[in-house]
Protein backbone atom coordinates (compact mmCIF):
# COMPACT_ATOMS: atom_id res chain seq x y z
CA UNK A 1 0.00 0.00 0.00
CA UNK A 2 1.27 3.46 -1.17
CA UNK A 3 1.93 6.23 1.67
CA UNK A 4 0.19 9.30 1.33
CA UNK A 5 1.34 12.41 0.06
CA UNK A 6 -0.66 14.86 1.65
CA UNK A 7 -1.21 18.54 1.00
CA UNK A 8 -1.59 21.45 2.81
CA UNK A 9 -5.02 21.71 5.48
CA UNK A 10 -7.48 23.93 4.09
CA UNK A 11 -9.88 25.72 6.46
CA UNK A 12 -13.59 26.33 6.17
CA UNK A 13 -14.92 28.39 8.88
CA UNK A 14 -17.73 27.16 10.52
CA UNK A 15 -21.26 30.09 11.27
CA UNK A 16 -24.08 29.98 13.29
CA UNK A 17 -25.67 27.62 10.61
CA UNK A 18 -23.29 25.56 8.86
CA UNK A 19 -20.08 23.46 9.62
CA UNK A 20 -16.54 24.12 8.68
CA UNK A 21 -14.09 22.13 8.05
CA UNK A 22 -10.37 21.79 7.93
CA UNK A 23 -9.74 19.31 4.47
CA UNK A 24 -6.41 18.28 2.92
CA UNK A 25 -5.98 16.00 -0.57
CA UNK A 26 -3.27 13.42 -1.78
CA UNK A 27 -1.87 13.73 -4.30
CA UNK A 28 -3.40 10.17 -5.05
CA UNK A 29 -6.61 11.87 -5.17
CA UNK A 30 -7.68 10.95 -1.68
CA UNK A 31 -9.10 13.75 0.99
CA UNK A 32 -9.10 14.06 4.32
CA UNK A 33 -11.69 16.24 6.33
CA UNK A 34 -12.29 17.15 9.88
CA UNK A 35 -15.48 18.82 10.79
CA UNK A 36 -15.61 22.51 12.68
CA UNK A 37 -19.11 22.02 14.37
CA UNK A 38 -21.28 25.09 13.43
CA UNK A 39 -22.57 27.99 16.31
CA UNK A 40 -20.08 30.36 15.84
CA UNK A 41 -17.01 28.87 17.44
CA UNK A 42 -13.89 30.32 17.87
CA UNK A 43 -11.06 27.78 17.20
CA UNK A 44 -7.72 28.90 18.84
CA UNK A 45 -4.72 26.56 19.34
CA UNK A 46 -3.96 25.07 22.65
CA UNK A 47 -0.38 24.88 22.87
CA UNK A 48 -0.17 23.03 25.45
CA UNK A 49 -1.11 20.04 23.49
CA UNK A 50 0.75 20.38 20.80
CA UNK A 51 2.60 17.31 19.53
CA UNK A 52 5.08 17.68 17.17
CA UNK A 53 5.58 14.75 14.51
CA UNK A 54 8.50 12.53 14.02
CA UNK A 55 9.85 10.03 11.37
CA UNK A 56 8.29 7.38 13.48
CA UNK A 57 4.88 9.41 14.75
CA UNK A 58 2.50 11.35 13.71
CA UNK A 59 2.02 14.46 15.63
CA UNK A 60 -1.20 16.77 16.24
CA UNK A 61 -2.59 20.22 16.86
CA UNK A 62 -5.46 21.01 18.81
CA UNK A 63 -8.21 23.64 18.69
CA UNK A 64 -10.27 24.93 21.17
CA UNK A 65 -13.30 26.81 20.95
CA UNK A 66 -12.57 29.93 23.31
CA UNK A 67 -15.90 31.89 22.40
CA UNK A 68 -18.33 29.97 24.86
CA UNK A 69 -17.81 29.16 28.21
CA UNK A 70 -17.37 25.51 28.86
CA UNK A 71 -17.30 24.68 25.55
CA UNK A 72 -16.00 21.17 24.57
CA UNK A 73 -15.68 21.90 20.70
CA UNK A 74 -12.20 21.13 19.56
CA UNK A 75 -10.76 20.15 16.56
CA UNK A 76 -7.56 17.92 16.28
CA UNK A 77 -5.34 18.51 13.12
CA UNK A 78 -3.19 15.18 12.06
CA UNK A 79 0.46 16.44 11.56
CA UNK A 80 2.02 13.68 9.05
CA UNK A 81 5.49 12.11 9.84
CA UNK A 82 8.71 14.06 8.82
CA UNK A 83 10.97 12.19 6.29
CA UNK A 84 13.92 10.70 7.80
CA UNK A 85 17.07 11.97 8.39
CA UNK A 86 19.24 9.40 6.47
CA UNK A 87 22.71 9.27 6.06
CA UNK A 88 25.35 6.88 3.93
CA UNK A 89 28.44 5.08 5.08
CA UNK A 90 30.63 2.82 2.79
CA UNK A 91 33.89 1.88 2.24
CA UNK A 92 34.99 0.45 -1.50
CA UNK A 93 35.86 -3.26 -1.46
CA UNK A 94 39.30 -4.30 -2.55
CA UNK A 95 41.24 -7.83 -2.62
CA UNK A 96 43.10 -6.76 0.47
CA UNK A 97 39.61 -6.37 3.04
CA UNK A 98 35.88 -6.37 2.26
CA UNK A 99 33.08 -3.53 1.74
CA UNK A 100 29.80 -2.07 3.17
CA UNK A 101 26.78 0.31 2.41
CA UNK A 102 24.68 1.50 4.97
CA UNK A 103 21.92 3.71 4.80
CA UNK A 104 20.34 4.66 8.49
CA UNK A 105 18.28 7.43 10.24
CA UNK A 106 20.05 9.61 12.66
CA UNK A 107 16.99 10.41 14.47
CA UNK A 108 15.66 6.43 14.63
CA UNK A 109 16.54 2.59 14.08
CA UNK A 110 15.61 2.67 10.35
CA UNK A 111 18.16 1.09 8.53
CA UNK A 112 16.36 0.59 5.03
CA UNK A 113 20.41 -0.72 3.68
CA UNK A 114 22.71 -2.68 5.94
CA UNK A 115 25.01 -4.40 3.30
CA UNK A 116 28.19 -6.10 2.76
CA UNK A 117 30.28 -6.98 0.23
CA UNK A 118 32.98 -9.20 0.31
CA UNK A 119 37.06 -8.81 -0.95
CA UNK A 120 37.69 -8.80 -4.35
CA UNK A 121 39.57 -11.01 -6.31
CA UNK A 122 43.59 -9.94 -6.97
CA UNK A 123 44.24 -8.86 -10.05
CA UNK A 124 47.54 -11.46 -10.26
CA UNK A 125 50.13 -10.83 -12.93
CA UNK A 126 53.13 -13.29 -13.66
CA UNK A 127 56.38 -11.40 -12.23
CA UNK A 128 59.24 -13.93 -13.34
CA UNK A 129 59.27 -17.76 -13.81
CA UNK A 130 62.37 -19.71 -12.84
CA UNK A 131 62.87 -22.98 -14.08
CA UNK A 132 64.12 -25.99 -12.11
CA UNK A 133 67.87 -26.80 -11.99
CA UNK A 134 69.80 -29.63 -10.31
CA UNK A 135 69.62 -27.96 -7.72
CA UNK A 136 66.87 -25.90 -7.06
CA UNK A 137 63.24 -25.64 -7.61
CA UNK A 138 61.42 -23.92 -10.49
CA UNK A 139 58.70 -21.54 -9.40
CA UNK A 140 56.69 -18.38 -10.63
CA UNK A 141 56.88 -14.93 -8.95
CA UNK A 142 53.30 -13.28 -9.63
CA UNK A 143 52.13 -9.72 -7.91
CA UNK A 144 48.72 -8.00 -7.63
CA UNK A 145 48.32 -5.29 -9.68
CA UNK A 146 46.34 -3.51 -7.26
CA UNK A 147 47.72 -4.21 -3.61
CA UNK A 148 51.51 -5.56 -4.74
CA UNK A 149 50.99 -8.90 -2.37
CA UNK A 150 53.44 -10.98 -4.35
CA UNK A 151 53.76 -14.67 -4.13
CA UNK A 152 55.46 -17.83 -5.57
CA UNK A 153 54.36 -21.28 -7.21
CA UNK A 154 56.46 -23.71 -7.10
CA UNK A 155 56.26 -25.61 -10.26
CA UNK A 156 59.12 -27.92 -10.28
CA UNK A 157 61.39 -30.08 -8.05
CA UNK A 158 64.92 -29.47 -8.08
CA UNK A 159 65.87 -32.26 -11.34
CA UNK A 160 69.44 -33.60 -9.67
CA UNK A 161 72.80 -33.62 -11.28
CA UNK A 162 73.01 -35.58 -14.17
CA UNK A 163 76.55 -37.57 -13.76
CA UNK A 164 77.28 -40.15 -16.57
CA UNK A 165 80.08 -42.82 -16.12
CA UNK A 166 81.52 -41.89 -19.29
CA UNK A 167 81.43 -38.42 -18.35
CA UNK A 168 85.35 -38.19 -16.66
CA UNK A 169 86.75 -35.13 -16.42
CA UNK A 170 90.00 -35.59 -14.95
CA UNK A 171 91.49 -38.55 -13.62
CA UNK A 172 94.13 -37.99 -10.43
CA UNK A 173 95.73 -41.00 -9.21
CA UNK A 174 96.63 -42.18 -5.88
CA UNK A 175 100.26 -40.91 -4.38
CA UNK A 176 102.08 -41.81 -1.62
CA UNK A 177 100.60 -38.58 -0.24
CA UNK A 178 97.63 -37.71 -1.62
CA UNK A 179 94.35 -40.07 -2.22
CA UNK A 180 93.23 -40.50 -5.70
CA UNK A 181 89.90 -39.73 -7.66
CA UNK A 182 87.75 -39.37 -10.63
CA UNK A 183 86.05 -36.07 -11.34
CA UNK A 184 82.86 -36.04 -13.39
CA UNK A 185 80.90 -33.20 -15.13
CA UNK A 186 76.90 -32.50 -15.16
CA UNK A 187 75.77 -32.95 -17.92
CA UNK A 188 73.05 -30.11 -16.86
CA UNK A 189 75.38 -27.37 -15.40
CA UNK A 190 79.11 -27.02 -14.67
CA UNK A 191 78.96 -28.63 -11.26
CA UNK A 192 81.45 -31.84 -10.95
CA UNK A 193 81.45 -34.58 -8.87
CA UNK A 194 84.11 -36.51 -7.55
CA UNK A 195 83.81 -40.40 -7.46
CA UNK A 196 86.08 -43.41 -7.08
CA UNK A 197 88.38 -41.84 -4.50
CA UNK A 198 91.34 -44.26 -3.30
CA UNK A 199 93.14 -44.00 -0.18
CA UNK A 200 96.58 -42.15 -0.65
CA UNK A 201 99.56 -45.36 -0.70
CA UNK A 202 101.50 -44.02 1.94
CA UNK A 203 104.81 -43.65 1.43
CA UNK A 204 107.46 -47.80 1.34
CA UNK A 205 110.56 -46.90 2.40
CA UNK A 206 113.48 -48.72 2.58
CA UNK A 207 115.61 -49.71 5.71
CA UNK A 208 117.71 -47.01 6.70
CA UNK A 209 121.38 -47.13 5.36
CA UNK A 210 124.42 -45.17 6.09
CA UNK A 211 124.71 -43.34 2.22
CA UNK A 212 127.33 -41.20 3.83
CA UNK A 213 129.77 -42.92 6.42
CA UNK A 214 131.74 -40.65 9.29
CA UNK A 215 135.08 -39.72 9.50
CA UNK A 216 136.97 -38.25 12.35
CA UNK A 217 136.90 -34.32 11.07
CA UNK A 218 133.41 -35.08 8.79
CA UNK A 219 130.14 -36.20 10.13
CA UNK A 220 128.24 -39.25 7.72
CA UNK A 221 124.60 -39.61 6.99
CA UNK A 222 121.69 -42.29 7.09
CA UNK A 223 118.93 -42.31 4.87
CA UNK A 224 116.26 -43.79 3.62
CA UNK A 225 113.95 -43.30 0.47
CA UNK A 226 110.66 -44.55 -0.61
CA UNK A 227 110.28 -47.27 -3.27
CA UNK A 228 107.39 -45.97 -5.02
CA UNK A 229 109.43 -43.61 -7.18
CA UNK A 230 108.24 -40.23 -5.28
CA UNK A 231 111.41 -39.18 -4.74
CA UNK A 232 111.13 -38.34 -0.87
CA UNK A 233 113.96 -39.27 1.20
CA UNK A 234 114.56 -38.92 4.78
CA UNK A 235 118.28 -38.27 6.36
CA UNK A 236 119.77 -38.50 9.72
CA UNK A 237 123.31 -36.96 10.60
CA UNK A 238 126.25 -39.39 11.80
CA UNK A 239 127.89 -37.21 13.94
CA UNK A 240 131.47 -36.73 13.84
CA UNK A 241 134.41 -39.13 15.11
CA UNK A 242 134.54 -42.10 12.84
CA UNK A 243 131.74 -43.61 14.41
CA UNK A 244 130.43 -46.61 12.62
CA UNK A 245 126.37 -47.95 12.74
CA UNK A 246 124.85 -51.72 12.47
CA UNK A 247 121.54 -50.29 10.58
CA UNK A 248 120.00 -53.91 10.46
CA UNK A 249 120.36 -54.37 14.25
CA UNK A 250 118.88 -51.65 15.91
CA UNK A 251 119.25 -51.52 19.97
CA UNK A 252 115.66 -50.34 20.59
CA UNK A 253 112.78 -50.18 18.46
CA UNK A 254 108.97 -48.80 19.38
CA UNK A 255 106.09 -48.82 17.62
CA UNK A 256 104.26 -46.32 15.70
CA UNK A 257 100.91 -45.30 17.01
CA UNK A 258 98.24 -43.17 15.08
CA UNK A 259 99.59 -39.88 16.70
CA UNK A 260 103.06 -40.67 16.86
CA UNK A 261 106.03 -41.83 14.84
CA UNK A 262 107.64 -45.30 15.65
CA UNK A 263 111.62 -44.64 16.48
CA UNK A 264 114.98 -46.98 15.84
CA UNK A 265 118.15 -46.16 17.87
CA UNK A 266 121.25 -47.84 16.47
CA UNK A 267 124.63 -47.59 18.55
CA UNK A 268 127.81 -46.97 17.76
CA UNK A 269 129.86 -50.36 16.40
CA UNK A 270 133.30 -49.04 15.70
CA UNK A 271 134.45 -48.35 19.38
CA UNK A 272 134.22 -50.16 22.24
CA UNK A 273 132.09 -48.82 25.49
CA UNK A 274 131.29 -45.92 22.70
CA UNK A 275 128.12 -44.26 23.77
CA UNK A 276 126.94 -42.75 20.75
CA UNK A 277 123.30 -43.52 19.13
CA UNK A 278 121.31 -42.62 16.98
CA UNK A 279 117.71 -42.64 16.74
CA UNK A 280 115.59 -42.05 13.74
CA UNK A 281 111.58 -42.36 12.86
CA UNK A 282 110.13 -44.85 11.27
CA UNK A 283 105.98 -45.13 10.30
CA UNK A 284 102.77 -44.04 12.40
CA UNK A 285 101.15 -46.81 13.44
CA UNK A 286 97.76 -47.53 12.09
CA UNK A 287 94.21 -45.77 13.55
CA UNK A 288 92.20 -48.53 15.61
CA UNK A 289 89.59 -48.08 13.94
CA UNK A 290 86.11 -49.19 14.59
CA UNK A 291 83.58 -51.35 12.52
CA UNK A 292 81.78 -49.08 9.59
CA UNK A 293 78.43 -47.78 10.65
CA UNK A 294 76.14 -46.94 7.75
CA UNK A 295 72.83 -44.22 7.77
CA UNK A 296 71.30 -44.84 4.55
CA UNK A 297 70.45 -41.79 2.38
CA UNK A 298 66.88 -41.17 1.26
CA UNK A 299 65.89 -38.96 -1.66
CA UNK A 300 65.89 -36.09 0.05
CA UNK A 301 69.11 -36.02 3.03
CA UNK A 302 72.55 -37.57 2.55
CA UNK A 303 73.84 -40.99 3.93
CA UNK A 304 77.27 -41.62 5.18
CA UNK A 305 79.55 -44.17 6.42
CA UNK A 306 81.61 -43.48 9.64
CA UNK A 307 83.69 -45.14 12.03
CA UNK A 308 86.08 -43.68 15.03
CA UNK A 309 89.76 -44.27 15.82
CA UNK A 310 89.49 -46.02 19.64
CA UNK A 311 93.26 -43.97 20.30
CA UNK A 312 92.99 -40.82 18.79
CA UNK A 313 88.85 -40.15 18.42
CA UNK A 314 89.46 -39.38 14.84
CA UNK A 315 86.35 -39.87 12.93
CA UNK A 316 85.99 -40.80 9.54
CA UNK A 317 83.18 -40.04 7.07
CA UNK A 318 82.08 -40.71 3.56
CA UNK A 319 79.27 -39.31 1.96
CA UNK A 320 76.86 -41.37 0.23
CA UNK A 321 74.54 -38.53 -1.74
CA UNK A 322 70.70 -38.45 -1.53
CA UNK A 323 68.58 -39.42 -3.99
CA UNK A 324 68.24 -43.05 -2.81
CA UNK A 325 70.94 -44.85 -4.40
CA UNK A 326 71.52 -49.10 -3.72
CA UNK A 327 74.96 -49.11 -2.85
CA UNK A 328 76.44 -52.69 -4.15
CA UNK A 329 80.40 -53.60 -3.42
CA UNK A 330 82.01 -53.95 -6.66
CA UNK A 331 83.94 -56.93 -6.14
CA UNK A 332 86.46 -56.19 -9.51
CA UNK A 333 87.63 -52.89 -7.65
CA UNK A 334 88.33 -55.14 -4.04
CA UNK A 335 91.83 -54.74 -2.52
CA UNK A 336 93.04 -56.74 -0.08
CA UNK A 337 95.10 -54.82 2.93
CA UNK A 338 98.79 -56.19 3.61
CA UNK A 339 100.93 -54.83 6.49
CA UNK A 340 102.19 -52.40 4.03
CA UNK A 341 100.02 -50.76 2.32
CA UNK A 342 95.64 -50.27 2.89
CA UNK A 343 93.15 -52.08 0.61
CA UNK A 344 89.65 -50.85 -0.27
CA UNK A 345 86.10 -51.80 -0.81
CA UNK A 346 84.31 -49.84 -3.39
CA UNK A 347 80.04 -49.79 -3.40
CA UNK A 348 78.54 -48.54 -6.44
CA UNK A 349 74.99 -47.30 -7.22
CA UNK A 350 72.64 -50.34 -8.94
CA UNK A 351 69.33 -47.96 -8.80
CA UNK A 352 69.85 -45.39 -11.46
CA UNK A 353 70.86 -46.42 -14.81
CA UNK A 354 74.02 -44.43 -15.45
CA UNK A 355 74.53 -43.50 -12.24
CA UNK A 356 78.44 -42.50 -11.34
CA UNK A 357 77.80 -42.26 -7.38
CA UNK A 358 80.57 -44.41 -5.58
CA UNK A 359 81.61 -45.00 -1.81
CA UNK A 360 85.40 -45.85 -1.41
CA UNK A 361 86.00 -47.29 1.89
CA UNK A 362 89.34 -48.08 3.15
CA UNK A 363 90.70 -51.20 4.34
CA UNK A 364 93.43 -51.17 7.34
CA UNK A 365 96.42 -52.38 6.93
CA UNK A 366 96.74 -55.79 9.04
CA UNK A 367 99.62 -56.78 11.68
CA UNK A 368 102.85 -57.60 10.60
CA UNK A 369 103.96 -61.25 10.64
CA UNK A 370 106.77 -61.52 12.58
CA UNK A 371 109.84 -63.68 12.18
CA UNK A 372 112.41 -63.92 14.08
CA UNK A 373 116.56 -65.14 13.20
CA UNK A 374 119.01 -65.63 15.98
CA UNK A 375 122.52 -66.26 16.12
CA UNK A 376 124.13 -67.50 19.61
CA UNK A 377 127.44 -65.90 20.78
CA UNK A 378 130.60 -67.86 21.41
CA UNK A 379 133.69 -66.76 22.69
CA UNK A 380 134.98 -65.55 19.57
CA UNK A 381 131.83 -64.06 17.71
CA UNK A 382 128.84 -61.95 19.33
CA UNK A 383 125.96 -63.41 18.44
CA UNK A 384 121.87 -61.19 17.47
CA UNK A 385 118.38 -61.98 17.52
CA UNK A 386 116.70 -60.35 14.61
CA UNK A 387 112.71 -59.85 14.62
CA UNK A 388 111.30 -58.81 10.61
CA UNK A 389 107.82 -59.28 8.95
CA UNK A 390 107.83 -62.48 6.79
CA UNK A 391 105.75 -60.43 4.23
CA UNK A 392 107.51 -56.97 4.03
Amino acid sequence: MLQHSWGKWVKVDATNDTDGSWTRTCSNGCTETVVIPKGGHNLVEDATAYRAPTCTDKGERVYKCTNHTNCSVKVTVTLEKVQHALVTESETATCEKGGFVKVYCTNCDYKPVDMTIGKLAHNDKIIETVPATCETAGYTTFECQVCKRGFSRLDAQPTGHKYVKDGAIVTTPATCETAGYTTYNCDNCDETHVVDIAAAKGHDWTEWSVTKAATNTEPGELSRTCKNGCGEKETAEIPAGGHTFDTKNPVSTTQGTCETKGTKTFKCTAHTNCGIEITVETEFGSHAWSDWTKVDATNDEDGYWTRKCATCEEEETLIIPAGNHNLVEDTSKYVAPECNKQGQRVYRCTAHANCSVTITVVLERVQHTAGVDKKDATCTENGYVKTYCTVC
